[in-house]
């Protein structure tokens, strides 16, 4: 099994939405603000602010996503947004040739946890069952969490 490259400051981080909408939009913004602040870059999946029923788009929108910033070179890791329902109506849709080409770090929590067993088993690398970018700002996460879970990806010592 794989483990794709550490992330490092000033790297970007592709942003999508394979199950449930953000709450509030603004949980976008704030999670944008959060990671200039610490620096990294981010571009953000064209479909992550729509809504579809109890999903953030269509699932071929949804999987489009998540099919570009793993094909994208410019992007360094995929995060998700957050859990919810409907990820693994994805399945059928997702190009797993090229997401097992371009291993990236891939985090999410909840309903993603479908994503990450698929990618363990058809694409053989690590993913990360970590929280949501939408909660990353500091009314939401703990320092402890926040410091955890990127030791957990970036390059350095091991965790324990």
């Amino acid at each position: 099994m794989k483990k794709p490259k550490g992330l490092k400051k000033g790297d970007t981080i592709g942003i999508v939405s394979p199950a449930s909408p953000s709450e509030n939009r603004s949980d976008l913004v704030r999670c944008l603000d959060w990671l200039d602040k610490h620096g990294y870059g981010a571009i953000v999946g064209k479909n992550v602010n729509k809504t579809k029923g109890f999903t953030a788009a269509s699932e071929e929108e949804r999987a489009a996503d998540m099919n570009e910033m793993f094909a994208r070179s410019d992007v360094d890791a995929v995060f998700c947004t957050q859990g919810g329902y409907g990820a693994a109506q994805l399945f059928r849709h997702l190009d797993f040739e090229t997401i097992r080409k371009n291993p990236k770090i891939f985090t999410g929590f909840s309903d993603i946890t479908s994503l990450h067993l698929m990618f363990q088993k058809f694409c053989d690398f690590v993913t990360f069952h970590g929280p949501g970018i939408a909660r990353f700002n500091s009314e939401e996460l703990t320092d402890y969490t926040m410091n955890q879970f990127f030791k957990a990806i970036e390059p350095g010592e091991p965790l324990g």
